[in-house]
């Protein structure tokens, strides 16, 4: 298997989010850090990614257990 590096690009309800180079061998699963947001709190922490042969690396299932959604704080005055 050859080595990977790549931006991964996370779906989630508030934008796509991009984490950068996230590294791997081709066909490995890796958990990828769920960035965070400013003023929200994710739904998990990371999510599941395969490293492909074209040495890209994508989020699996990016409508089910690879998408984020961020909630939004409580603000306090």
């Amino acid at each position: 298997p050859n080595d990977a590096k790549a931006n991964v690009t996370i779906p989630s309800n508030q934008g796509d989010q991009t984490v950068p180079d996230i590294t791997g061998k081709t066909g490995e699963h890796v958990d990828v850090t769920v960035p965070v947001k400013p003023g929200y709190t994710a739904d998990k922490t990371t999510v599941p990614a395969t490293v492909n042969a074209d040495g890209t690396i994508t989020v699996d299932n990016p409508t089910t257990t690879g998408k984020v959604n961020y909630t939004p704080n409580d603000a306090k005055a």
